[in-house]
């Protein structure tokens, strides 16, 4: 299927801008959606007179997701709260708010009877900490914080929307991605690691699923293209997993640093991230890591993409060492544009 007019949501955010470039390069035009007016102008100003419609606001306005929705024939829905740890039920709350309601609110304005494509972006959250067991879309499902429940209750409103219609969505649900503008777990190792201060924990064996948002953006192209997608979950990572440590001695090539040196038992940096959360949590600041950070940097999160690549066809265009690259670079121009500014 091709589209004439689509609907990114979170546009300007590391994912929405992929695809905004993505649909630019094959001739759509481009609903953009997004909290950050200012980031949606910079998106704008790339793209030829026409290709972006910017909508600066949330999903909590209805006006403006009528005019937002109106005529479009996909809709890649990549908007959610992500990327902070709730320090109280108000917090937690946010996550709902955002990601479930928020949802609700876009679904309400959606033309049913002109869409042709939903893409929903979740998270292998969904599934809780990994144990180095691979996951698949069968996997049971223990989401273990605010965030992941919401992206699961996310999904299931989604489903329940389109149960009665005649598209289905298409639902991913992402391992950790990377690449330009991506400010979670990834750009906090990249920065450590240019820095000097990023220590192994326990050898760097660990492994990860990971995937560049070059290749989400591919990939989220081919579920809204291809009928045998509507009504499919798939788990989105490159198909082989990374260890910790080939992902920072990467990273080290590429930023032009030595590679991490420093070992750390695991035992030592869980109490640290303790005490200093529980510092966060009581005087209101983030720390530099925090228990949750270790346990997700220790966990083996591994996905099976037997089904992505076989509905699907998809294959990675970038893998680690591209994506890297790339990541690093665009790191280097903001520094040095930075540096300029001030």
């Amino acid at each position: 299927m091709e589209f004439r007019r689509v609907l990114v949501t979170g546009a300007s955010g590391c994912v929405g801008r992929c695809i905004v470039q993505r649909c630019i390069a094959d001739g759509c035009q481009v609903h953009a959606l997004d909290l950050d007016g200012a980031g949606l102008q910079r998106i704008v100003g790339s793209f030829p007179d026409g290709a972006v419609a910017p909508f600066a606001g949330g999903l909590d306005d209805a006006e403006l997701l009528a005019r937002a929705a109106a005529g479009v024939e996909a809709v890649f829905h990549a908007a959610a709260k992500v990327h902070s740890i709730p320090r109280s039920p108000r917090e937690e709350a946010e996550f709902f708010k955002v990601n479930v309601e928020g949802t609700e609110n876009l679904l309400r304005h959606v033309d049913a009877a002109n869409l042709r494509a939903f893409v929903l972006f979740s998270t292998i959250a969904v599934y809780g900490a990994g144990d180095g067991t691979p996951l698949t879309e069968r996997s049971p499902l223990r989401p273990e914080n605010a965030y992941a429940r919401s992206k699961l209750e996310c999904e299931q409103r989604v489903e329940a929307f389109f149960a009665a219609r005649a598209i289905k969505p298409g639902i991913f649900r992402m391992s950790l991605v990377y690449g330009e503008g991506e400010r979670g777990n990834f750009s906090r190792m990249m920065r450590s690691v240019d820095a000097g201060r990023f220590a192994l924990v326990g050898g760097g064996r660990t492994r990860k699923s990971m995937i560049y948002v070059g290749d989400v953006a591919h990939a989220a192209l081919l579920a809204a293209r291809r009928p045998a997608a509507q009504g499919q979950t798939f788990l989105l990572s490159d198909p082989e997993p990374y260890s910790l440590r080939q992902v920072t001695e990467v990273l080290a090539r590429h930023l032009g640093v030595r590679p991490p040196w420093i070992r750390l038992p695991a035992a030592l940096l869980r109490a640290g991230g303790s005490v200093l959360g529980g510092l966060g949590r009581a005087l209101g600041f983030r720390p530099p890591f925090s228990r949750d950070d270790v346990d997700k940097l220790l966990a083996g999160t591994i996905c099976d993409v037997t089904q992505l690549r076989t509905l699907l066809g998809f294959e990675p265009r970038y893998g680690l060492e591209e994506g890297v690259r790339r990541t690093v670079a665009w790191y280097r121009e903001q520094q040095a544009r930075a540096r300029e500014a001030g």
